[in-house]
C-alpha cells in the first residue's frame, strides 16, 4: 500500500473554531490536524536545483522537491554548500559529461 507522506493540498474549510482542517487532495476530502499543516508558497511547486532557494521551507516542500527530481532524473540537489544525491539505480545519459559535472564541483 502506498502512502504519501507531504501533499498538497486545498483548505476547503478552515476550522475556525475547531483544532482541524479541512483539506481536498486528488478529488478526496480529509480532516486533518492544524498542527499537521504547514503554510503554502509558490516557491514549493518550482524546480530548484538549490534548495536554499525556496521560501518557508519545511519537511513538505523538501520532500516533494527531491520526489520531482529524482523522477526527472535530476539525482543531485544542493542545500547550500551540501549536496543530496540519490541513487537512482539505473544509468542516467550525459550525467557526468563534464558541461553537467562542472556545475555541482565546489
Amino acid at each position: 500500500h502506498k502512502q504519501e507522506v507531504w501533499a498538497l493540498g486545498s483548505v476547503t474549510d478552515p476550522g475556525e473554531d475547531t483544532d482541524s482542517t479541512t483539506v481536498e487532495y486528488s478529488g478526496k476530502s480529509y480532516t486533518v490536524q492544524k498542527s499537521k499543516t504547514e503554510e503554502f508558497d509558490p516557491t514549493h511547486l518550482e524546480d530548484h536545483d538549490d534548495v536554499a532557494s525556496m521560501n518557508n521551507l519545511n519537511a513538505g516542500p523538501l520532500l516533494g522537491l527531491l520526489k520531482r527530481r529524482y523522477f526527472a532524473d535530476a539525482i543531485y540537489t544542493n542545500v547550500a554548500n551540501i549536496t543530496i544525491s540519490f541513487n537512482p539505480y539505473k544509468w542516467i545519459d550525459g550525467l557526468y559529461d563534464e558541461p553537467r559535472a562542472d556545475k555541482y564541483m565546489v
